[in-house]
This record gives structure tokens, C-alpha cells and sequence, in this order.
């Protein structure tokens, strides 16, 4: 009887005793520590719970472990230039900001800093959708205004070949001579930098300014030089596209400070030689750097509609309608006399076919826009074009100067194409879809044109469905990629890295 009781009254003190510890009482502090630890917690957007699969003592329930992800969002500098020749290599990179802000759980903030020689003025622009997180500054690059009166018309393919004699870095004159623009710069404690490896300007150097920045991150437009390849660990690979000044690229940047690298092209847009030997080293860890976002920039999901006016040339042409453009890079007006040849040749062969119709882009760009002026009974000429509109709109052939951007809408649209490079990557684009069968290229500066393209058009047209089968290929594994997607999710995997 004794021992029973004495159990009873121990059970009843073990109770109380439990009871009172598993009650907080309403008087007691918090620690600083976890008062402290709470806030953080409820600060950071970025905790995950995991479930340990194991349970505590006098408890069923398995216990939960939160893990606070500490590393700082990304704050990222993207250094770029704009000029009337380089249009697409501004809206390459501006998409990637765009990208990279809209991730708000990752990235903190991004500057955009562009070199320009197209304005006479110095702008800070700050998109509202972006709610601050994203700035756009805008600044004269006088070392490159020498440039702006060149025509692409001339023969300057000799700019692309190897000059020893030049080590100079536009980009890096253009800072060394605004140090007051550097300490604005510091001011932002970026930790990632970004820059365009130019074929021409080459110097991730320039990131030495920022002690702060701590990866490293190549871009680029354009199809990789070859110089660039084999600093990238593609021995095997080579293009039609030299690389110039080679004295500017520093071997030890690209294969030991680069952290990572992205190129606007697809490898199975490229040579089917240099395809295989992408594909074969995927999975090297030296290549996992170097990551391929061709048609970035494309907007995913319906086509843009025509506007009412192209809508009623593509009504009215019984066997299809031609677009003849060379880009934003190419100005085609009555300024220039080749120009005014190469399109007098254009309108004189597409007498030959008066079921189609022909839009020319003809003339400067201008601030609004423009209507179309009737070159003859079937060619339509207008300043700017809405090329996706119109290339999504049923087009049956494209002829273009080969830059990569309209490289990779046609291919988008399965749209057959002609094309006319005239310097840098375009020679390889163009040669490497010919080595595909999808497309025919000419010589804009050939004396004798006027054969040539009629010569290429008979043959496209004679095996159209071949060529179209061919580009549905490709269009399809264009259409399959997600760059935007893998590009984002590299930058998330980088943030952990810091």
C-alpha cells in the first residue's frame, strides 16, 4: 500500500513538474538571440522547410527543420554598348536585366551601363515596372564616335581580321577616363559583373575596379570567334568567322576568370561539325560554363498580329509574299548609291514573279510610323518593319544580311531564307545554314547580282518543299528550347555560389 501511494504522489509531481515547464510564462524575456533570429526569419523570402523523417522523444510527429538561405542577393552590373551597327547586341543584353530583375527572390538589383555614340546626351533611365530594381544608365563612349560614319557598304571585312598591332579596350579607355563614374559605381557594392566579350573588345579586366564583385560572367550577341572557342576548350572548332585583334583577348580571362558564358545562338543552328562537338563535351565540366540562349529576345507564344496595311500585301499576292531586310544593322535609303543598286536589281528580278509580292525595309528609321510607297505594281518599300509580325504571318521567303537575331526568327517561323552577309558573325551564320540546305548565299557587292538572285530564287522555288522541310526541323528544336528559363535558373545556382 505504502509503495502505491508513494508512485501516486511521484506520478503527480512529475505532472506538475512537466505541466509548468511546457506553459511559457507571460512575464519571461525573449532572448535578443532569438528576438533577433525571429525577425531575420520573417525578413528572408528565401526559407525552405525539409522534413527530417525522424521523430522526438514523446512526440509522433516528425521534426521540422528550416534552413535559411544566407547568401546575399545577386546585385548585378551589365556593361554593354549601343551604336546604330550594334542595335541587337543592347537589346541582347537589356532582355538579360530584364530577366534577371524580374527574379525578385534572387536578385537584388541590376544596372545596366551602356557606352553609346548614338546620342548627344547622358541618360539615367529607371523602367517603373521594375519598381527601382532596375536601372538603365546611359553614357557617351567619345572613343567610338569615330565610328559612326563608316558604312557597313564598304568592304570592312579586313576590320575582322587579326591586328596584333591594337591592344587598346574601348571600354576600358571609356572608364579609365570617368573615374568619377567608377565611384558611383562602386557605391553599389555589385557582386556579379557582366560584359559583352566582344570580338573587338575583350577585357573582364575592367571588373578589377569593383572589389566587390566576386563572379565574373561573359556575354555575347554573337556566335563565338575562333580564338574564343579555344579559349572556351573547343579545340576542335572552326568557324568562317575570324577573330579580330586577338592581341585584346586575354587567354587567361576567358579560361581561368570566366565563370560563366552565355552566346546568343543554338549549337544546331551552327556547322553540323561544330554541333557534334558541342554535344560531345556537354557534360566536361570545363564547358558546363558556357551556356547557348539563342533567341533569347523572341517572345514566347502568339504571333504579333499584322498591322492592317502589310495584312491586305499578303491578302492580295496569290503566291506568297517575299521580305527584304538587312536589319537595324544595314540602312538601306536613297543616301546610298549601292544601295540604291541593290534595290533597283531587287525590284528589276521580281518582275519575273508578278503572283508575289515584295516588302522592302527602305530608308532611315524614322520617330513614328511610316506607310508603304509603291516601288512598282508588286514591291512595297516602308523605313521600319514589324519583321516578327511579319515573318509569323505566313511569309514564304526572307531575305536578309544574316545577323543573328534574324537568324533565329526565321528559323522560329520555319521561314526559308537568301542571305547577303556583310561582315563579322554573318558569314558564319549564313555558311553554316547553307552547310544545312536551308538556305542560299550570295555576294551583295557581286557584279553580277541581278543573275545571282535569280538564280537562287528559281532554285528555292523549283525545291521549296525541301527547303521548308528543312527549316521545319530546325524550327521545331527551336521552338522546344527555353533559354530565358536556363538562363535565370544558371544566375540562381551562381547566388549560391557566393
Amino acid at each position: 500500500m505504502r509503495n502505491i501511494l508513494f508512485s501516486t504522489v511521484l506520478c503527480l509531481i512529475l505532472a506538475s513538474i512537466l505541466e509548468t515547464d511546457a506553459t511559457p510564462s507571460p512575464n519571461k524575456p525573449k532572448s535578443s538571440h532569438s528576438t533577433s533570429q525571429k525577425e531575420t526569419s520573417s525578413k528572408n523570402s528565401n526559407i525552405t522547410a525539409e522534413t527530417a523523417g525522424t521523430s522526438s522523444p514523446g512526440n509522433d510527429q516528425p521534426v521540422i527543420e528550416t534552413f535559411l538561405d544566407t547568401s546575399p542577393k545577386l546585385r548585378v552590373l551589365i556593361m554593354t554598348y549601343r551604336t546604330r551597327v550594334t542595335e541587337s547586341h543592347y537589346m541582347f543584353h537589356r532582355k538579360l536585366a530584364e530577366l534577371l530583375v524580374a527574379d525578385t527572390e534572387n536578385v537584388e538589383k541590376v544596372l545596366l551601363l551602356v557606352s553609346n555614340n548614338g546620342s548627344a546626351n547622358e541618360t539615367n533611365e529607371e523602367p517603373p515596372e521594375f519598381d527601382g530594381r532596375l536601372l538603365v544608365w546611359t553614357r557617351i563612349n567619345h572613343a567610338m564616335l569615330k565610328e559612326e560614319h563608316s558604312s557597313v557598304w564598304d568592304d570592312i571585312t579586313k576590320m575582322f581580321l587579326p591586328n596584333g598591332n591594337e591592344v587598346r579596350s574601348i571600354q576600358l579607355e571609356f572608364l579609365t577616363k570617368h573615374p568619377v563614374l567608377i565611384q558611383q559605381l562602386q557605391e553599389f557594392k555589385f557582386n556579379v559583373g557582366v560584359m559583352e566579350t566582344s570580338h573587338f573588345d575583350h577585357s573582364l579586366n575592367l571588373f578589377r575596379a569593383f572589389p566587390t564583385i566576386k563572379k565574373y560572367i561573359g556575354s555575347q550577341n554573337t556566335s563565338p570567334t575562333i580564338a574564343q572557342w579555344k579559349y572556351l576548350g573547343y579545340d576542335k572548332i572552326v568557324g568562317a568567322m575570324p577573330g579580330k585583334n586577338l592581341a585584346r583577348i586575354v587567354e587567361w580571362d576567358v579560361k581561368h576568370r570566366m565563370d560563366l558564358y552565355f552566346t546568343n545562338i543554338q549549337p544546331f543552328l551552327d556547322f553540323p561539325i561544330v554541333e557534334q562537338e558541342i554535344e560531345q563535351k556537354r557534360k566536361n565540366t570545363q564547358q558546363n560554363r558556357v551556356n547557348f540562349i539563342g533567341g533569347i529576345t523572341m517572345t514566347k507564344g502568339k504571333v504579333p498580329n499584322l498591322n492592317p496595311d502589310t495584312k491586305q500585301i499578303f491578302e492580295s499576292a496569290k503566291d506568297g509574299v517575299v521580305l527584304l531586310s538587312f536589319g537595324s544593322a544595314v540602312e538601306m535609303d536613297d543616301g546610298d548609291e549601292r544601295a540604291v543598286s541593290v534595290k533597283n536589281i531587287v525590284v528589276d528580278v521580281f518582275k519575273q514573279y508578278p503572283q508575289m509580292n515584295l516588302i522592302i525595309k527602305w530608308g532611315k528609321r524614322p520617330s513614328s510610323g511610316t506607310v508603304y510607297n509603291k516601288l512598282s505594281e508588286n514591291v512595297y518599300a516602308k523605313s521600319w518593319l514589324e519583321q516578327e509580325a511579319i515573318l509569323g504571318g505566313g511569309l514564304k521567303l526572307f531575305i536578309t544580311h544574316g545577323g543573328q537575331n534574324s537568324i533565329n526568327e526565321a528559323v522560329k517561323f520555319s521561314v526559308p531564307i537568301i542571305l547577303f552577309p556583310f561582315f563579322g558573325d554573318q558569314y558564319n551564320n549564313a555558311e553554316a545554314l547553307a552547310a544545312r540546305g536551308v538556305s542560299k548565299v550570295l555576294d551583295i557587292r557581286s557584279k553580277t547580282l541581278n543573275n545571282d538572285l535569280t538564280e537562287a530564287l528559281h532554285e528555292i522555288f523549283n525545291k521549296y518543299s525541301e527547303h521548308k522541310a528543312g527549316m521545319d526541323e530546325l524550327s521545331k528544336k527551336m521552338n522546344s528550347v527555353e533559354p530565358a528559363k536556363e538562363f535565370v535558373e544558371k544566375f540562381r545556382q551562381l547566388r549560391k555560389s557566393l
